[in-house]
Parts: C-alpha cells; structure tokens; sequence
C-alpha cells in the first residue's frame, strides 16, 4: 500500500476521483528515457500500475489486474529518447467516488543500487 497521508496539501496532485462507476478495460503506459547520469547500470524493468483507495481514505493499494511491464528493459546501451510500452487488458469494475492513482516503479536485475533514471511517464486508461 501507500498512503499519502502526511504530504501536507499536496496529495489532490497525485490522484483522481472517479465521478461515476467505470469498468476498467486497459491500461496502457509509456515511458520516454532522456540522458543518464552514469556509464554502467544493470537492467532496470518498468512497471507502471494503478493504485485505488476509498473516498476518504488517502491509503491506495495496488489493483492487480493493472499490472503493466514496460519493454524494452534499460540497459547502459539504452539510448536517449527510446520509448518504453506496455499494455494490459482487463475487466476491472471501479465504484464510483473511489480514487485512483497511476504509480511507476523500477525494479533491477543486480544488487547495484539504482540512483537515478531520468523520463517522462504518460498513461492512457480505457475504460466503459
């Protein structure tokens, strides 16, 4: 889970309310890689997916059906500019009023730790 409880006034930045009951049906993400701030870097993986919490809950947690792995993978022969995707199709019904909050994460495949990768994020939600 992850609460936003105590970011004092910035957590309406981070998430939307839903104004009427959706059937989620995919999610697509993307990620635009720019420059790196170091020459070697294990293969680091993308995941983007989507968090819901109550009404007046600010405690989101993951919904599993949305799990989105982008590809292809960042290695330190991943040039600036390409463009990491990923897409999921589901059947996800979402009560009205319940909030929803789009997370990416990065995941490594060696104990180096990751200090930095530097993108841009965009998402599009399909939904009846």
């Amino acid at each position: 889970t992850i609460n936003l409880e105590n970011l004092n006034g910035y957590v309406s930045a981070f998430y939307f309310t839903v104004p009427f009951a959706i059937e989620i049906n995919g999610l697509i993400a993307f990620f635009h890689t720019i420059p790196l701030s170091f020459q070697t870097i294990p293969t680091v993986t993308i995941r983007a997916q989507l968090y819901e919490a109550r009404e007046t809950s600010n405690v989101f947690s993951p919904i599993e059906e949305t799990l989105v792995i982008l590809t292809p993978s960042i290695t330190d022969a991943t040039p600036s500019g390409t463009l990491l995707s990923g897409e999921v199709r589901t059947n996800r019904t979402v009560e009205k009023n319940k909030r929803l909050m789009l997370v990416f994460s990065a995941t490594a495949d060696q104990p180096e730790q990751i200090h930095t990768i530097w993108g841009y994020v965009s998402a599009s939600l399909v939904y009846t």
